[in-house]
């Protein structure tokens, strides 16, 4: 009900208070002066019979008023609710959330009890409003959060954050397994959701810190779960991890070495590098990997072993990713102009292949360049040609129709599957280092070598041996019937100009027989 209308009701019932005592005072007073009169009975009557009237109207004030302040009391319980969820999914907002974890902290026992705080982000979660909506993908975040808050009783809470962020903190006594909570987190989320009549999968990564005093803020119990989040990220998705001081400190290190990445985008700094690949028994180059390398302005000397994993688990991949697509295109058809017709092989990571815009990045590549498209190879991994996620299968088999090669790198140390292999149309298959090292000394790594390339063989496949150091090792992978290597048995990665120097330089040797 309106404030104008509350004041009205409110007005109403004083105004017939008033009106029912000056009846009562005057049928009082006449009754007193007329006591012998009949008239005066006759006023006595009719005072009796308005103040009897007023009473009623005076009941019925009374009982609007009380109706009304049910309402206002109902009114305030809506309002704070809404104030204390997420409109989307109903869990607790950042708010609420807070107030729950400080009033667990003022009733928290520091001898016997402890909270654990669950940070809880989706992998990949981006690649599901690209391939369908925004409204697919906040239909998800419903049965997200349904799934979250069957884990938890009265006592625990789970919180939307924002986007698809969750957090999940329960107070409990020690000992208590957390290692148990996150696991059944995991399998919650990972089970299908049905999404206009497909089933998608879905996987997290959680951070958890376990708080046992009453000093922490919520904010900060929040940012050391939001670090081992990071880091469970960084070395495998679909996992938790616990946070620490080390991950404190490596945490900062990587954001740090975020903003400095952000910085050198920026101020166009990166180079592409590039490592020949050369047949193994001509010597001829027949084409090179791009790498990337940070040497112009990079202040602390930053490896690609410091940059290349910060780069790879944020979403800084995207911008460098197509950076380094664009970049290797134009290079590679200036050695073409130059009377060099090799290929150029570009790494790219499954991340990069759930963004709905990767084929366009392609695109817009070789038609810039003007690079036929046969000349392009993609590097992959085997877990990314094997993940069940549509957007990397369908990117992929339209990249396969312009002409493009693809490439599984590190090939015999992931999850090899022969079908995949041939569904994809995999053009080559990179031989891990780990193989060649060993092949002069292990049988089994020399088994493994020859049944690949064997395989190959069958399947129309080109090997290509990565980490080929030395001449002993060329000549057994000659023998075995490898055609091309990589490694610094020829050269390490080079600069741009140094690369179109040593393919320059370089020529067939011929078969002394």
């Amino acid at each position: 009900m309106s404030p104008k209308r509350t004041s009205y009701l409110r007005k109403r019932f004083c105004n017939t208070l008033i009106a029912a005592h000056v009846f009562i005072l005057l049928s009082a007073l006449c009754a007193y002066l007329l006591t012998s009169n009949i008239f005066g009975l006759l006023i006595v009557m009719i005072s009796s019979y308005v103040a009897w009237f007023l009473g009623i109207d005076t009941k019925q004030s009374i009982s609007d008023l009380k109706k009304e302040h049910q309402q206002v009391l109902e009114s305030k319980k809506l309002i704070q609710h809404l104030a204390d969820t997420d409109s989307l999914t109903g869990l607790a907002n950042r708010s609420f959330a807070k107030s729950r974890f400080e009033a667990m902290q003022l009733e928290l026992d520091p001898e016997s009890e402890e909270i654990g705080l669950y940070f809880i982000d989706l992998d990949d979660f981006k690649s599901i409003n690209d391939l369908f909506d925004h409204t697919v993908g906040d239909e998800l975040l419903k049965i997200i959060a349904t799934r979250l808050s069957r884990l938890v009783d009265n006592d625990g809470v789970v919180c939307r954050l924002g986007g698809d962020e969750f957090v999940l903190f329960v107070k409990a006594n020690r000992p208590f397994d957390y290692d148990i909570l996150a696991k059944e987190i995991l399998l919650a989320l990972s089970e299908p959701h049905a999404i206009l009549g497909a089933q998608a999968e879905i996987t997290a990564s959680i951070g958890i810190t376990v708080i046992n005093d009453q000093v922490i803020s919520f904010d900060n119990a929040r940012k050391q779960a939001d670090m081992a989040m990071y880091e469970s990220k960084q070395s495998s998705r679909n996992n938790y991890c616990f946070y620490s001081e080390n991950i404190h400190q490596d945490y900062m290190k990587s954001l740090n070495i975020l903003n400095a990445l952000k910085n050198a985008l920026n101020n166009h700094v990166f180079d592409l590098h590039f490592q020949p690949k050369v047949n193994i028994k001509t010597h001829e180059v027949v084409g090179a990997e791009a790498l990337l390398r940070w040497t112009r302005e990079n202040p602390d000397n930053l490896t690609p072993g410091d940059f290349i994993p910060v780069i790879e688990s944020t979403e800084l991949i995207h911008d460098i990713g197509a950076w380094v697509v664009q970049q290797a295109c134009i290079e590679c058809a200036e050695w073409h102009k130059k009377g060099h017709k090799i290929s150029v092989a570009v790494n790219v990571s499954a991340l990069q292949l759930t963004r709905i815009g990767f084929y366009e990045i392609v695109i817009n590549s070789l038609h810039t360049s003007g690079l036929d498209a046969k000349y392009l190879e993609l590097e992959l991994t085997e877990h990314s040609l094997i993940q069940e996620n549509p957007m990397i299968k369908s990117q992929l088999k339209a990249l396969k129709k312009l002409g493009i090669h693809l490439s599984i790198d590190d090939f015999g140390t992931g999850y090899s599957n022969m079908g995949y292999l041939t569904s994809m149309e995999v053009d080559t298959l990179k031989l891990d280092k780990c193989f060649i090292t060993e092949i002069e000394n292990s049988s089994d790594s020399f088994a493994i070598v020859t049944a690949i390339n064997g395989m190959a063989d069958v399947l129309g496949m080109n090997i290509v041996a990565e980490g080929v150091e030395k001449e002993s090792e060329r000549e057994v992978l000659e023998d075995i019937g490898c055609e091309i290597g990589q490694g610094y048995l020829w050269s390490k990665a080079l600069s741009s100009t140094n690369f179109v120097d040593f393919v320059g330089r370089n020529v067939p040797v011929l078969d002394p027989a």
